[in-house]
């Protein structure tokens, strides 16, 4: 899918809004937040019929008698879990599937391994808790999308120690929108094909003459993650330049910008598009069906199947 730029001036052309100042017209944040509108109503659109999509995998260690752990920040509004396992030595052969218990169900004071897992607000609580450390859980969940942003700066040095991001400096030839990327306290840093590089980087101050950047001691980032020179910096904890959704829903993120923009104006052609907007929500959640024919087998949730 093309870029959130690209898609903002589209929109202005389809609704006559390409004339515009700091202090008349629509501004691009107006936009960036309709398309932003139509990337979150079609997720929810199609998780609402396809629960297994957009799912990603993440691990956490367990600690000793600990019995909270926090799920990951991009989990889909902080609690869509569709599996959990866990694994008593961290060795990936050792892993079974936790069973999802009630909250009367809770074991107090009791530690070994876990059992079955519950689930309070944005957290995972063991049952019981762990005797020991060095154990690992192993969280399936729904992950909600990266928020689209604009292109804020552009990174021209970077130095990286360990998980510590040593210095970061961005480009003061090009613009850099240092009230934007502070607007939230994170910044995430994308490449030139808005891939999500780096993410949930709390930044303090950005000095726009040397391009320096203070970032908040004590982060760091995640395994696999990183930054080079070129890549892009944009508002927010997990933002993304391109949508990631599928190209072919592109046309109704589009659509919905301008929707929103003809309505806002009282025009006409509002209630029409509202009824292209129904008729594409319904494409596009369909086509998100497994085509797979294939007659699924019973799934089995008894590891004991699997021991001789």
């Amino acid at each position: 899918m093309r870029r959130v730029e690209l898609l903002i001036d589209q929109c202005r052309r389809s609704t006559d809004n390409q004339d515009f100042t700091d202090t008349t017209g629509i501004q691009d944040e107006e936009f960036l937040q309709y398309l932003n509108d139509a990337q979150e109503r079609l997720q929810a659109l199609i998780l609402q019929q396809h629960p297994d999509q957009f799912l990603v995998e993440t691990e956490i260690p367990s600690v000793a008698q600990q019995e909270a752990y926090t799920l990951p920040q991009d989990a889909y509004i902080s609690s869509r879990v569709k599996e959990v396992w866990y694994s008593h030595s961290g060795n990936p052969n050792n892993y079974y599937r936790l069973k999802k218990g009630a909250l009367a169900e809770r074991v107090d004071g009791i530690s070994s391994e876990p059992c079955f897992y519950l689930r309070r607000n944005n957290k995972l609580l063991l049952q019981p808790r762990p005797q020991s450390s060095g154990g690992l859980l192993r969280v399936l969940y729904q992950q909600r999308l990266p928020k689209l942003d604009k292109r804020r700066a552009v990174v021209s040095a970077v130095t990286l120690t360990g998980n510590e991001i040593t210095s970061l400096t961005f480009d003061p030839t090009e613009n850099i929108d240092d009230e934007a990327l502070l607007e939230e306290g994170y910044i995430s840093i994308v490449d030139k094909y808005g891939n999500v590089q780096m993410r949930f980087i709390p930044v303090t101050a950005i000095d726009t003459t040397t391009g320096v950047v203070t970032i908040e001691p004590g982060f760091e980032f995640e395994d696999g993650e990183e930054i080079e020179v070129g890549d892009y910096a944009l508002r927010g904890t997990f933002s993304s330049s391109h949508s990631q959704l599928p190209e072919t829903t592109e046309r109704y993120l589009l659509k919905y910008g301008q929707w929103v923009v003809l309505k806002r104006d009282s025009n006409d052609e509002s209630q029409e598009s509202n009824q292209e907007l129904k008729e594409m929500e319904a494409e596009i959640v369909s086509s998100f069906a497994d085509p797979d024919d294939s007659v699924p087998l019973i799934p089995i949730t008894d590891d004991q199947w699997f021991i001789d």
